[in-house]
């Protein structure tokens, strides 16, 4: 699996104040995580959203990446 692009992420994103403002909300441990394993910014943003609505700790998240949590949503 292919991961995010850094630069793509954060520079060339229409979504940079969603993305940059869902960054803050969770600790860097999971960040990381996201921005390692996950392919596109939609699936990264649902992920961090999805972290903060629930309360994921990064063993849940890690487990939903995953299990493909986004696709099968």
């Amino acid at each position: 699996m292919k991961s995010l692009n850094i630069n793509n992420l954060f520079w060339n994103s229409e979504n940079l104040p969603q993305v940059v403002g869902e960054i803050f909300k969770i600790p860097w441990g999971h960040n990381r995580e996201i921005i390692t394993k996950v392919k596109n910014i939609k699936e990264a943003l649902y992920y961090s959203q999805k972290t903060i609505e629930n309360g994921w700790s990064r063993a849940v998240l890690l487990h939903q990446i995953e299990s493909c949590l986004y696709q099968r949503w």
